[in-house]
Parts: C-alpha cells; structure tokens; sequence
C-alpha cells in the first residue's frame, strides 16, 4: 500500500525483535472475556489465526454498547517503534455539508425549493474486511490468560495506519462507482453518505456502490438505508434535506444534560467527568455556529485542574445545552458582492486605549473607542470588525464587505472561534453571537493592504492637524483601492451563517 512506507515492516520487525521478551502479559478484567472473543474471532470471522510466535501486542475488550463489545488492539508499542506518522487525510466534516445544502436547495422560479434525496450505507466491521498483506501478520501477535497466541489476519482496530488505510480503500471504491453519475458522496471511515436530486438516479448508484463494496470484500450492514429519503441519521447527527436543518440525537442531550446538572448540584466535576461532557458538548454544537466561546471558560479551569462548576461554566454550558436542542439551519450563502455595503476598519493605540477608525461607502466616517477591557491592537481589530457588523446591522443593510489588513482577526471572526486563553477574544465573539442571532445581515470580508486601508488615517487621528485632513487622506485612500483592481478582494471570506434566527428571516 502507497499510505504505509516500504520499510517499515523491517523496522517494526526490528523493535519487535529486540522488546518481545518485554511485553507485558496483562490484559486487562478477566481471562474468560478475552480468551473467548480471541476464539470467536478465529472461528467465525477467521481474522486471527493461532501462531507460536511471541506476543509483541496486547488485546482489550470495550464496550459497543448494552450487548455487545469491541476488541481493541492496544499496539501503542508498535506504534512508538516509528517516529513518522501516518498521512494525513481530511475527514468530511458537518461544516462541509452544512455549506453543501445551503447550495444544494435553490429556489425554484414559482416558489418554494428544490427537492433533494438522500441514502446511507453503513460498513460492518470495515476494518475486519480488510486483509493484510501476509508478510505484516507477524507483527500484531496477541494472547489470552490461556497461553494460546494469535496473529491478525485483517486491519487490526488501533493500529496508527489503520484509519487512513480504511478511508482511502473505501473512498477509492465510491468514487469509482460515483463517477459520471451526477451524485454526491461523502465517506467517513465506514459510513457513506450519498445524495441526489433524482431518485432514480441515486438509487442507480447506490446498487452499483453496493455491489462494487461487496466485490472488494465489505460487507453492507443492516443499519443502512438505501432507500431514497429526505431525512437519515448519519455521525450521530439528523440531517434533514426538506427542513434545511441539522440537528442532533435525543439520546446524546440527555445525557450531557445528565452530566449539566450532576455538575450543578455538587458545584465541581471530576476532571474525567468534565473531559467527557466538553467533548459531547463540542459535538452536540457542530456545525460551528461560534458557541465554543461560551466553553472557554469551562475549558481554562479544566486545563487549571481545579474542576470547579462556577456560575461562569454553569452558564456556558446551558447556553450550549440550550442551542444544540433546536436545529441548526442551512440557509444558502448571501448574494454576491453587488449591491453590498464596502466598509472598511482598522485600529492604532492612542494611550492606554486603543481607536477604532470605520470608512464605509456614502461618505459614512465614523470613530470609536475600544473599552478598557481590550488591551492588545490583535483584541482591537477584532472588536472593529464586531463594531461594523453591528453598525450594519443597526443601519438595515442586508449584505457587507468588510476591508481589514489584520488576518488574525478575520480568520477569528469568519471561523467564530479564537484560543481558550484568549478571555478578551472569547467575550467579543460571545457579544458577535448574540449580536448574530436577531441580526440578518450577511458578512463576507476581504484583506485590504495597510497603504490602501481607508481607515488608518482615521484610527490615527492624533497623527493629523485635524478630524477634517483625516478624512481627506481616508478619500483619497479609497480613491486608490477603487483604481487597484488587481489586489481587490484578495482573500475573499464569508461568515458562517447564523442557524439561528429571533428575527423573521429574508426571503422567508
């Protein structure tokens, strides 16, 4: 395989060598639970075989859920023997599909939006369909209490390069059978989604992709739903073609509304405990919709060590909790740059405070003060970029384009998201939030350079005679940027788009 490199066989052969007398021969709860699973898995999957050779791994037993339980490869001496890490590859993330059904359900010419379909496959035991070159089943040797040893003859479930071998062979195999079908497909590890606006055609790809799996040696799973539908489960999350809405399993709240109160009524959490319910509820906010900043502080006292649930963490969370019940919309991104407001900002220090200086189109000047809590020029730029979006909002714009030189601020103000340590960054993005939420102005932004940014000589005041010559220079500044076509627009941004509204939306 081209994912895995030509000598490292050798070298893990030659770490094995040297440590196989050295492993530990622990594995973990009772002898019976594992040396049974190690002889079902030889028998009915035959992905173990028996072998004399040393033990160089060890095998434990997790559970899937209320009735059955996962083997899991503890390889992680394997793993060390290697300093170089596997490829790096790009999952499909809920923000990609977010983005695609805003743009997958225009309108149609007499109303209303176009119908778009959906169908699911689910791999069993993707990982186990796998085989493995016979040359590599030497390496993961395991052993029970029992004293029998046993190699693995298929894709062990935590070895390092296992994830990227399974997404690679699976993905390989859809985009073959999706290819000149018109059909959208998304592969996360052994889940397929697909998607189509014809059902024929969809149910078309389906049947080949599931023949094409079964030809490579996967085997379909019974929780998959070939069927064309407009509503499927997929990751963990609910997505809903004819709503337009991502939303998430009730399964999952409860249980971190579970953790929420646990942690209300004791006033600390352990830190395990708090590990766990940051984790859910990161998942439960996704697609990012800008409510990891009210997790910063959650995450500062985790990271402290001190565990307490304060009224801050108590808060952050519910707000959280609040948002991931109600689904998230995937509106279709803003129209184009015609017709938008240009307006462009900038910071300076003047002092022990910082100025803000906003140039915006039809001779709009404006000046502003940052308040004492933001001490940094990075923390000011933000809060221009803030500032403007609440000026338009104010002001009934329905679309911007904000000019800034800082990409540090554009990056945090388009992603909603900045360092947990980053307390002032947090509070501006939580004030965006919520600014976002009644607001239904859409945002893109674009990098300006400093010498053509009509709102330096603004934010510089001090340095000029007076407000009037500050103006002047901002003019011509903007007389400038009009005339420079070729470095307009360079980096070109939209804001994601709040998915939720206490406003009637445009257009709706």
């Amino acid at each position: 395989n081209s994912l895995v490199p030509r000598d490292l066989l050798g070298v893990y052969r030659r770490q094995l060598r040297g440590d196989s007398a050295g492993i530990e021969k622990s594995h973990g709860g009772k002898s019976g639970p594992v040396d049974a699973m190690l002889e079902s898995l030889r028998t009915e999957t035959k992905g173990l075989r028996r072998t004399k050779r040393p033990e160089t791994a060890k095998m434990f037993l997790t559970w899937k859920n209320a009735l059955k339980c996962r083997a899991i490869l503890d390889a992680r001496g394997v793993n060390a023997s290697d300093p170089r890490k596997p490829p790096k590859f790009r999952l499909p993330g809920l923000e990609a599909i977010r983005h695609w059904m805003g743009r997958a359900r225009p309108r149609r010419v007499g109303g209303g939006r176009c119908r778009v379909f959906l169908a699911k496959l689910d791999l069993q035991n993707a990982y186990w369909s796998i085989r493995l070159p016979p040359a590599w089943r030497s390496v993961f040797v395991v052993g029970g209490r029992s004293g029998r040893r046993f190699r693995y003859a298929r894709l062990p479930f935590g070895w390092a390069y296992s994830p990227v071998i399974c997404q690679k062979l699976v993905s390989s195999v859809i985009r073959g059978a999706l290819s000149r079908r018109g059909v959208r497909g998304w592969v996360y590890l052994d889940d397929i989604l697909l998607s189509c606006r014809s059902k024929s055609r969809l149910r078309g790809a389906v049947r080949d992709c599931i023949r094409r799996l079964r030809r490579a040696g996967f085997i379909v799973g019974a929780k998959s739903e070939p069927e064309p539908t407009e509503r499927l489960g997929f990751i963990g999350k609910q997505i809903d073609t004819k709503a337009g809405t991502i939303s998430n399993a009730v399964g999952a709240l409860v249980g971190a509304f579970r953790a929420w109160v646990r942690g209300v009524g004791r006033g600390r959490l352990p830190s395990k405990v708090m590990e766990r319910l940051l984790g859910k509820l990161c998942w439960l906010s996704r697609p990012n919709a800008g409510l990891g900043a009210f997790l910063a502080g959650a995450y500062r006292g985790l990271q402290s060590g001190k565990g307490v649930f304060g009224r801050g963490v108590c808060k952050g969370v519910a707000t959280v909790l609040l948002f991931s019940c109600v689904p998230q919309r995937c509106d279709p991104p803003g129209p184009g740059g015609r017709g938008a407001w240009e307006v462009f900002v900038d910071a300076a220090p003047e002092g022990k405070v910082f100025r803000l200086g906003i140039v915006g189109g039809g001779d709009y000047y404006r000046l502003e003060v940052c308040p004492p809590w933001v001490d940094s020029l990075q923390q000011a730029e933000l809060y221009a970029l803030y500032i403007v979006i609440k000026v338009a909002s104010y002001r009934g714009f329905e679309r911007i384009r904000v000019g800034s030189d800082s990409n540090v601020a554009r990056s945090q103000i388009n992603a909603l998201r900045a360092s947990v340590h980053a307390d002032s960054q947090q509070r501006i993005l939580r004030r965006l939030f919520w600014l976002r939420c009644w607001s239904t102005v859409s945002v893109e932004s674009f990098r300006v350079p400093s010498l053509l940014n009509a709102a330096d000589p603004l934010s510089r005041e001090t340095g000029f005679q007076s407000r009037k010559q500050a103006i002047a220079e901002a003019a011509r500044r903007r007389e400038m940027w009009e005339r420079a076509v070729d470095t307009k627009y360079m980096g070109l941004m939209e804001m994601i788009r709040p998915p939720w509204r206490f406003k009637g939306e445009v257009g709706d």
